[in-house]
């Protein structure tokens, strides 16, 4: 049981399989300074974290960098239903989303920081975001500023809204050609469109 305590000999075997961790003593298993140090030998040694430290915004954060969105699989419950510990782990990797809890796909502001993370899907998160999502004008907008490609998944009554397509023209005039039949021969939003670029449609 002491051999199990002991923190050298217990590091020396989960830099050899990070799966040891699981036979260390419940001390070192809810140590933070030790479990952080045995995620860094082995990122395989988070399951047999405590489950308090899994529940630890700091720590399950340190083990997404180390791991990768699939570290939320082992986040508890709680931790991944928190709404500042889901913006935080959306800022570094867009792909939490599908590991957060599915409430934080149908919030827009959530969903436009995972689209501009530098690390993940980009612009289709938008494809596991909830389907009301694809028909707020403010989030599409904000997922826009990664790539014009967002509205080819709006939806088709935000793609007829004249006042949507306004501004999403302004801002990349190749919004155009997702825009509805109607609004393609509206001079209004064409030449909104157009903003001086040359090579805009005039």
């Amino acid at each position: 049981e002491s051999l199990r305590d002991e923190e050298e000999l217990v590091a020396a075997a989960v830099q050899q399989n990070g799966r040891a961790f699981r036979h260390a003593s419940p001390r070192l298993r809810c140590d933070t300074h030790f479990a952080r140090r045995a995620l860094a030998l082995d990122p395989a040694s988070l399951p047999s974290a405590s489950d308090d430290l899994r529940a630890d915004s700091g720590f399950m954060l340190q083990a997404l960098r180390s791991i990768g969105p699939s570290a939320l699989e082992h986040a508890a419950a709680s931790l991944l239903a928190d709404r500042v510990f889901a913006i935080e782990s959306v800022r570094l990797q867009g792909g939490c989303l599908d590991f957060l809890h599915e409430s934080f796909r149908a919030d827009a502001e959530v969903v436009a920081i995972a689209a501009t993370a530098p690390v993940g899907p980009g612009w289709r998160v938008l494809e596991i975001a909830a389907e009301a999502l694809r028909g707020d004008g403010e989030c599409l907008l904000a997922v826009m500023g990664q790539s014009v490609l967002a509205l080819s998944l709006a939806s088709v009554a935000l793609l007829e809204d004249r006042g949507f397509m306004l501004q999403a023209v302004q801002r990349d005039w190749q919004a155009l050609r997702f825009a509805g039949d109607a609004l393609r021969a509206d001079r209004e939003v064409v030449m909104a469109g157009a903003g001086g670029d040359p090579a805009a449609p005039g």
